[in-house]
């Protein structure tokens, strides 16, 4: 057996092309959501083959991690703090209530 390929990089051809059924179920959407965010332009990249849509791995993968929200809960304490404290007092006791 020949060998002289498994210290080759991986290509992107080497993962299996969703359909959009796949996509879909995936991303636990239905089939027609997948085809309005392709007609929308708001969905991950997809390709054409043929008459159908297709959806790499990698790409899907790129437009959600693109969609993570950022973490509300670690706002910064000054943003949590009354902005018409008019005392270090005000301001502390707003901090301990906040905490």
């Amino acid at each position: 057996m020949d060998d002289t390929h498994t210290n080759q990089p991986r290509t992107r051809l080497d993962r299996p092309l969703w359909s959009v059924d796949d996509l879909a179920t995936h991303l636990g959407v239905s089939h027609r959501t997948v085809f309005r965010w392709h007609a929308e332009r708001r969905g991950p990249k997809a390709l054409r083959v043929g008459c159908s849509l297709r959806f790499r791995p990698d790409d899907v993968e790129e437009w959600l991690e693109k969609r993570v929200e950022p973490d509300q809960s670690a706002q910064p304490i000054a943003s949590a703090l009354p902005t018409n404290a008019s005392s270090a007092q005000d301001l502390d006791d707003a901090f301990w209530r906040s905490a």
